[in-house]
């Protein structure tokens, strides 16, 4: 199994990186998308096979437009919540989980967790409910105890299931998610 390189294009910089997991590359195919939100943990240097990146697209020698939007179709891409204090709850996830934000005006902004993006948008209140959105945590005592020392509630104490175990929590806001691991 190889390894594979890109060349990164970001804000006229380009540097050359590839996939260190030969695993990812058969097991859990690595998508233009998905190689574009790569940990700098995840990547390596390689000239094997070269991709751009340009606007948040990968672009392979040879691809066309529609063999990208071909791999993206179908696919969860971007995820919103609502929140009633975007300061508090960029501060929240920042802490609990590392994710970085991009703001768009004062009730706006995206983040990303390295695979995911999203995006808070702030409203008077939050609605409980509907799809709920499970994180993987490597350590999961250490982040229920993050998400305790940041404001957040655990609404479901953490229990076994088969293939690992997890908890259920709220956020400031109120937004309800989950943590889980092996």
């Amino acid at each position: 199994m190889s390894e594979f390189g890109i060349t990164c294009l970001a804000v006229g910089v380009a540097a050359v990186l590839s996939v260190a997991s030969p695993a990812a590359a058969e097991d859990f195919p690595a998508t233009p998308a998905r190689q574009a939100r790569l940990r700098p943990h995840q990547i390596e240097e390689s000239p094997e096979k070269t991709a751009v990146a340009a606007n948040s697209e990968m672009t392979y020698e040879g691809d066309t437009e529609m063999t990208r939007r071909e791999e993206r179709d179908g696919r969860i891409e971007y995820i919103e919540f609502l929140t009633t204090d975007l300061a508090a709850t960029k501060t929240f996830y920042s802490a609990v989980f590392g994710w970085t934000f991009t703001d768009f005006g004062p009730d706006y902004a995206s983040f990303e967790d390295g695979s995911l993006t999203g995006g808070f948008a702030t409203a008077e209140t939050v609605q409980t409910g509907g799809p709920l959105v499970v994180i993987y945590a490597v350590d999961l005592a250490a982040i229920e105890s993050r998400v305790k020392e940041h404001g957040g509630s655990i609404v479901r104490e953490t229990f076994s299931f088969p293939g690992g175990r997890r908890f259920h929590f709220t956020d400031p806001s109120g937004n309800l998610l989950a943590v889980w691991s092996e």
